[in-house]
């Protein structure tokens, strides 16, 4: 694609990031880190220009939809720590990592369905409870080691998910 990255996406100005500003973080000021706390109302994601408009977000008030997307990996979600409705990831055929949202920390409901390049969901190891959880047809899923520290799930739902080896918990 000529931009020099290694995924056919992000650094077509060759500056080193996916914005276009020098910096890791979308806000072109130099500074990497994440913003104490930026809230947005539910959100949806179907492509790069609406992960642009959420970069630096730590808060979802509602629900988050990453639904039927091009993308390959969320990358400029990499702020974002609770969401307090419904995560729904579903029919991203071209998702292959969840990698961006490994600062995750609460989520009301997560519902993983149809992403068919996902082979796991490793980065969010750092939630401890969800009301529900739904996975569904992830031919690539390999595992939920990233659900390991979830302590309290009120629904559960794991349907159809041929590439997974094992499921396992601690009593």
């Amino acid at each position: 694609d000529g931009d020099g990255d290694a995924d056919g996406e992000g650094d077509a100005d060759g500056d080193g990031d996916a914005y276009g500003d020098g910096d890791a973080d979308g806000y072109g000021d130099g500074d990497t880190s994440c913003p104490e706390y930026m809230l947005v109302e539910s959100a949806g994601i179907t492509g790069a220009l609406d992960v642009d408009r959420l970069v630096g977000v730590t808060h979802v008030d509602g629900d988050l939809f990453i639904v039927g997307s091009d993308l390959r990996d969320l990358s400029g979600l990499e702020c974002l720590r609770e969401v307090t409705g419904a995560f729904f990831l579903e029919d991203n055929s071209r998702l292959v990592n969840i990698d961006a949202l490994s600062g995750l920390t609460r989520v009301g409901a997560l519902f993983v369905s149809r992403n068919l390049r996902l082979t796991n969901i490793d980065a969010l190891r750092q939630v401890r409870a969800l009301n529900e959880v739904q996975i569904h047809d992830n031919d690539s899923l390999r595992n939920l080691d990233g659900l390991a520290n979830v302590s309290s799930v009120t629904e559960l739902s794991i349907v159809n998910n041929d590439g997974m080896s094992r499921i396992t918990s601690e009593a």
